[in-house]
């Protein structure tokens, strides 16, 4: 490992000895994080991370030129031309 990884491999088991959600994924095509339930380190075959804090973000639906509803983030929608049709909602989302 570099000193970079070991940083990092550091970090993680610090976090979890914190008691904090770590997840991990396997290194060889891995792409859905799962919770660590109970530590077993292989840094070797797998990815190891702090499970990130869910980001909020407002969202509104809108009815587009050609009469499709979508849904925008409300901070990308600006300059659209697109008439909402709902409420302006928060929901948050997951990496």
């Amino acid at each position: 490992m570099t000193p970079e990884q070991l940083r990092e491999a550091a970090a993680v088991m610090l976090a979890a000895a914190d008691g904090k959600a770590i997840e991990y994924r396997s290194k060889f095509g891995g792409t859905t994080w799962e919770f660590l339930t109970c530590p077993v380190w292989d840094f070797d075959s797998w990815e190891y991370r702090i499970k990130p804090k869910p980001r909020k973000v407002k969202v509104c639906l809108f009815k587009s030129q050609h009469g499709e509803i979508e849904p925008f983030r409300v901070d990308t929608a600006v300059g659209r031309v697109c008439t909402p049709v709902s409420d302006i909602v928060e929901i948050e989302v997951k990496e």
